[in-house]
């Protein structure tokens, strides 16, 4: 656990209030459970506004996820999601084009962010490449958005 403590602790550096530790499943599931009806994140950028390729996830408790890409056209996903016993978050997406990453939950108090687990990997929206918008903004991390 220590090198995916180490990815981590990189990418929280990266991003000014990320904590240096994700939730674990306990915990994320507690976090997930205080949000029934859905817990709604977008990417970075979180336009959603032009075709600039932001995206949209919303977990809801027990295990239901939806993702809404924002593109050139709107392309909405549904499936479930499961957490493992060290926190990480795996998107079982129906008729989706790709594999999301692994993701991890990290929570204070005031916010919540999804952060991939595999910060070396590659992850695209819509079948471009990189891990940027057309705006040239990081999707990474995934920001919670206080209101459904």
């Amino acid at each position: 656990m220590i090198s995916v403590c180490l990815a981590a602790g990189m990418a929280a550096a990266a991003v000014p209030g990320l904590p240096k530790q994700w939730l674990d499943k306990a915990a994320a599931q507690q976090w997930l459970a205080a949000h029934p009806g859905g817990a709604n994140f977008v990417s970075r950028g979180g336009v959603m506004e032009g075709g600039d390729s932001d995206a949209a996830v919303k977990l809801t408790p027990p295990a239901k996820v939806e993702v809404t890409e924002f593109g050139a056209g709107i392309g909405t996903f549904t499936g479930t999601y499961e957490i493992n016993d060290a926190g990480e978050i795996t998107l079982h997406l129906e008729r989706y084009y790709g594999k999301w990453p692994v993701m991890y939950l990290y929570a204070t108090p005031r916010d919540a962010w999804l952060m991939r687990t595999d910060m070396k990997t590659g992850f695209s929206l819509g079948g471009s490449s990189g891990d940027r918008n057309f705006g040239g903004t990081p999707f990474w991390p995934f920001k919670w958005k206080r209101r459904a």
